[in-house]
């Protein structure tokens, strides 16, 4: 509880206190009165008659005080109750606040590619491994993370079939943990056609695990990427110096996480 809350509850208890100390006065005084005329009922002087009527005066005043108190007090117990409502409203906001800043995130962390050359003295490059990466940028783990990808030669304008998939077995990533999964293997010659003649390999998966605080809420995140480009010279292994091929993905289709 914030300090400003804990002196608007303490102003509200002394507020109410008060009102209530009034009241039983109010009450006090009011019986007072109606003893009075018990007293004086049935008495037939001048006097009496005018003490009764003043004395019925002061409790018509005193029921009249004690209704405006009571009114009052209604009017302060309903505004409490608001008051109650907002603050259960607005530490439950912050609480789901502060839950979706500590839960865990796994995000797709783009591709990772390394060249694999020929038998040495050879620089030429053989193959190229493309290995999807992810990684949980909350600050709990994720727990009971299953990941997986596929890959296929599809037409320009197509979408992947995300019916084909395949599961591996769950594990759990630590916060600030990177997981990197088996590569793609391409040829330098299945790059240099990717996005040219009609077709394009598209590498597409998800990953879907459990947060700390909701263990029974299933989060998924999803990536789809399509290879539509390089620079450097595939045919030769990559060098940060002499040859530091980049592949060019695009990002289409279903990319986002939950």
């Amino acid at each position: 509880m914030q300090r400003n809350d804990f002196i608007l509850l303490i102003f509200f208890g002394l507020l109410l206190l008060s009102i209530c100390a009034v009241a039983a006065t109010t009450q006090l005084d009011l019986s007072q009165n109606t003893r009075v005329l018990s007293s004086i009922a049935n008495a037939d002087s001048e006097a009496y008659r005018r003490e009764s009527a003043e004395a019925t005066i002061r409790v018509y005043q005193a029921q009249a005080h004690w209704a405006s108190i009571s009114a009052v007090i209604s009017a302060i117990g309903a505004v409490a109750t608001a008051a109650g409502l907002i603050f259960v409203a607005a530490q439950l906001r912050i609480s789901q606040q502060q839950l979706h800043k500590d839960r865990a995130y796994i995000h797709f962390d783009g591709m990772k590619w390394l060249s694999f050359t020929k038998p040495r003295p050879s620089t030429e490059t053989e193959c190229w491994g493309i290995f999807p990466r992810w990684i949980n940028t909350g600050v709990t783990p994720a727990l009971n993370v299953n990941l997986w990808y596929a890959s296929s030669w599809l037409p320009v304008e197509e979408l992947p079939d995300w019916s084909i998939k395949a599961t591996y077995q769950p594990t759990t990533i630590r916060q600030g943990g990177q997981i990197e999964m088996s590569p793609i293997m391409l040829s330098p010659d299945d790059i240099m056609r990717s996005g040219h003649l009609g077709s394009v390999l598209c590498i597409w998966g998800a990953a879907t695990y459990n947060d700390v605080f909701q263990k029974r809420k299933k989060r998924e995140t999803r990536f789809c990427v399509k290879i539509l480009g390089y620079s450097g010279d595939l045919t030769l292994e990559w060098d940060e110096q002499s040859n530091p091929v980049n592949i060019h993905f695009a990002n289409v289709g279903e990319n986002w996480a939950t």
